[in-house]
């Protein structure tokens, strides 16, 4: 009985709790562990491409990103996967509000609700 206390003082209690956080579906689109390239608005990029290693976690419909062929302070470092619906994590609030759709295994396509910016992703290897 204590773990079980112990356990629920512990848990997320409210949606600001919870929000930094998102968790994956029970099911999802498997996203191609590799490099992948990203354009958009949203990455502050201008015209120009960034890339970036996806590896993704079947278990969790999650993600990870790293090895940024870019070094700037605040760029997401992964996110879920909720069926086909895509929502990113990282540093700053303002990337959990980027919301996207897995078009196939190999491409992402969204908008930031925060700001109205556009992202793509779309494996290049």
């Amino acid at each position: 009985m204590l773990t079980l206390l112990l356990a629920l003082a512990c848990y997320p209690t409210s949606a600001a709790d919870s929000a930094d956080s998102p968790t994956g579906g029970d099911t999802c689109t498997a996203l191609t562990t590799g490099t992948w390239t990203v354009t958009g608005a949203a990455w502050n990029m201008g015209d120009n491409p960034m890339d970036a290693t996806l590896t993704f976690d079947a278990a969790a419909c999650s993600f990870t990103l790293g090895e940024w062929t870019m070094q700037m302070d605040d760029l997401p470092d992964g996110g879920v996967v909720d069926g086909t619906t895509v929502t990113l994590s990282g540093p700053t609030s303002g990337w959990g509000t980027c919301v996207g759709e897995a078009v196939s295994a190999a491409e992402v396509s969204g908008t930031c609700s925060d700001d109205g910016d556009d992202f793509q992703m779309v494996l290049s290897e």
